[in-house]
Formats: structure tokens, C-alpha cells, sequence
């Protein structure tokens, strides 16, 4: 499998279960920080509510 650290099958899957966890919380969080910056830029250029909000949090 070449993880020589790992020296049975259960640890090898349990090992995967959280890689897969880890990729799909990366992901997640990856994808609502482009949609979050996004929001507040239209909101800048819009002088929408979410530019109040996005000014704060930047500063």
C-alpha cells in the first residue's frame, strides 16, 4: 500500500475515512471563502449590506 507506518488493513481505512473528511472540510471552507470574498466585493461595488460587514471583518 506503501505506508509502512501502518501495519493493518483497519488502520490503513481509518487513516483514508479521515483523509477523505479532511479534503471534503478543505473544500467546504475553500469554497465559502471565494463565495464570502465574493459577496462582499459586489457588495463594495453595489454599496449593498454586505459591505458594512466585509469592511469590518477585513479591518
Amino acid at each position: 500500500m506503501g505506508f509502512h507506518i501502518l501495519n493493518s488493513s483497519e488502520d490503513y481505512m481509518l487513516f483514508e475515512r479521515y483523509l477523505s473528511i479532511y479534503v471534503k472540510v478543505y473544500v467546504l471552507v475553500y469554497e465559502l471563502t471565494i463565495e464570502f470574498s465574493v459577496h462582499v466585493n459586489v457588495g463594495k461595488k453595489t454599496g449593498g449590506l454586505l459591505s458594512n460587514i466585509g469592511s469590518e471583518s477585513i479591518d
